[in-house]
């Protein structure tokens, strides 16, 4: 939608992937310049707010494709955005799932001496990896959602590339929680 955008004269636009200082992942940055103002670096989420701002105001049908993404909600969001084209509330038409934040459930890691020995793992080069692995470990134990992401949000490598910022890394537990389930699943 940015590049449709950029057509329109609504704005400039580029990404890059920004790895910070002393870390070896990192996220996606949009550097967006609308008429008249500065440019502006921009997260993901942010640069879907400006996206949708810009889409409502010229009366253009855009949906982002919501958490945890994927495929399936590509293509949930795609017929959402069809069925807007063609003047159809999604509500009306859906019969998916509301996609809805998990809330964290506390244990006693004492239950799950595995676990309770992976909240001493040093971070390594892949934090993100770690992390998946370990979502994968807990609901191959038989954890439930909520309690999956209260462990990960105690996961040492986990916060040391999120930090304390619970909301930064709320959605990417609920995205590696669905991921690890359904590569566990199958």
């Amino acid at each position: 939608m940015l590049d449709r955008l950029q057509r329109l004269s609504l704005i400039t636009w580029k990404w890059d992937y920004e790895v910070r200082k002393g870390r070896e992942s990192g996220s996606a940055v949009y550097w967006v310049t609308e008429p008249g103002r500065r440019m502006r670096k921009l997260d993901t989420k942010r640069a879907e707010e400006l996206a949708l701002r810009l889409c409502q105001q010229e009366s253009i049908v855009w949906l982002a494709v919501p958490h945890p993404g994927g495929e399936t909600q590509r293509a949930e969001t795609l017929r959402k955005i069809e069925q807007l084209q063609r003047g159809i509330q999604p509500a009306e038409a859906s019969t998916a799932a509301p996609v809805h934040p998990i809330e964290p459930v506390p244990f006693d890691p004492a239950s799950y001496p595995e676990l309770q020995r992976r909240l001493h793992d040093e971070p390594s080069s892949d934090r993100s990896a770690q992390t998946f692995s370990a979502a994968c470990r807990c609901v191959e134990l038989g954890l439930h959602d909520g309690q999956v992401k209260w462990f990960l949000a105690q996961y040492p490598p986990l916060l040391d590339k999120y930090g304390r910022r619970a909301g930064g890394a709320d959605r990417e537990l609920d995205r590696v929680i669905a991921k690890a389930r359904e590569d566990t699943s199958g």
